[in-house]
């Protein structure tokens, strides 16, 4: 028989073999890391789900981790908007961290570049004085 195309390739139960057909393998490789992955996920929900009964060393310590973080995320916004305040009334853009609070990127490439620097657009003379004279009194 003459084969026409490329063909379909599908997964099928039926496992004659036609030498016309088109086989492929699939690997799925090994199961141990996900195995393990999966375990760590369980035990962390139970740890999480039975935390009226830790001991309350491990309950203190939790509430001071989470309030520790708290405190980091506020002092590192509040660092960065005076931060870009200071130098946009100066005419330019000036932002540490920049990417943040990018949604679409990852862990490691929120931290990426450290800096950004960059001179603002022209027309913002008046906002600039009109924030600096307001930042200058509140100073006061």
């Amino acid at each position: 028989s003459i084969k026409r195309g490329k063909g379909d390739l599908v997964i099928s139960r039926d496992r004659d073999f036609d030498e016309s057909g088109i086989f492929t393998w699939i690997y799925e490789g090994n199961k141990s890391f996900s195995h393990m992955m999966t375990t760590l996920l369980i035990m962390g929900f139970l740890f999480c789900v039975c935390f009226p009964i830790w001991p309350n060393f491990l309950k203190v310590f939790a509430w001071y981790m989470s309030v520790s973080f708290l405190l980091l995320i506020f002092f590192l916004v509040t660092v960065r908007g005076v931060l870009f305040l200071c130098v946009w009334i100066l005419g330019y853009d000036f932002w540490f961290l920049p990417n943040l609070f990018d949604e679409q990127l990852g862990f490691i490439d929120s931290f990426k570049p450290l800096y950004s620097f960059e001179k603002t657009k022209e027309g913002q003379l008046m906002y600039r004085v009109g924030i600096a004279v307001a930042f200058f009194f509140i100073l006061l």
